[in-house]
């Protein structure tokens, strides 16, 4: 363990989750937003004549109001989802360090930062997450030898969050540039695909929030445990032995 991991790991373990609970229910709470958006996109492809009927301006005027209605609701609760999601990150990383995991590359405020990094945003987050969730394992024993989590496994759920969002936000993006440019059928199209994306993100990274926090609540549970049973030493065994 390096000075600063030391350092950081004396940090007391604290419980995160109403930071986590609300910060899950800000994430489905815009999930849900963007499967209304879906539907807005849906009805003004149908309103064009995208979907096989005939074209109905009134209708494609309705999608698009579907679609403004959940754009704002989504632009009231950004605010609230950012921060509590980077205000769960930063403490999930301080409690890896002070449930004994040393060794990490990424320091709580740059498993924040790198989020509003251009470029780097696309790649670095996924690591710095993917750290925080493998240092958190609770079969990594941690007491034993602090970097006994690099052998821990990822497995597929933050990866696969981590797909989704990057897949949703740059479909979205380019939906966005075909509908400024006035290819509004092709920038539906690609809504209708970007949208329900970045929903299965949001709900994907709320379930990484509520998984990490009980991972690390389990963690603190039996680190606990442990402290308190009493360490077995060469007298007791000498003083159980049977006497001939």
């Amino acid at each position: 363990m390096t000075r600063s991991d030391a350092a950081m790991s004396e940090t007391p373990y604290r419980s995160n989750e109403v930071i986590a609970v609300l910060a899950a229910a800000c994430l489905g709470l815009f999930a849900c937003f963007d499967l209304v958006s879906t539907l807005g996109v849906a009805v003004f492809l149908a309103g064009i004549g995208e979907l096989g009927a005939s074209p109905d301006r009134d209708l494609a005027d309705v999608g698009t109001l579907i679609r403004g209605l959940s754009a704002l609701a989504q632009l009231a609760v950004a605010p609230f989802t950012v921060v509590l999601f980077c205000m769960f990150m930063f403490r999930a990383n301080k409690n890896a360090r002070a449930l004994g995991a040393g060794g990490m590359q990424f320091t709580p405020g740059w498993t924040v930062g790198w989020f509003f990094v251009p470029f780097a945003h696309l790649w670095m987050p996924f690591k710095a997450a993917s750290e925080v969730w493998r240092a958190s394992d609770p079969r990594a024993d941690t007491d034993a030898d602090d970097v006994a989590w690099w052998s821990a496994r990822l497995g597929l759920l933050v990866p696969a969050w981590w797909a989704c969002w990057i897949g949703g936000t740059l479909i979205g993006n380019t939906s966005s540039q075909l509908l400024r440019h006035g290819f509004e059928a092709a920038a539906g199209w690609m809504g209708l695909i970007g949208m329900p994306l970045q929903a299965l993100a949001g709900v994907l990274a709320a379930t990484v929030v509520l998984r990490l926090r009980a991972r690390q609540g389990r963690k603190h549970r039996d680190r606990a445990r442990a402290a308190r049973e009493p360490a077995e030493s060469p007298a007791d065994f000498a003083d159980s032995a049977p006497v001939y």
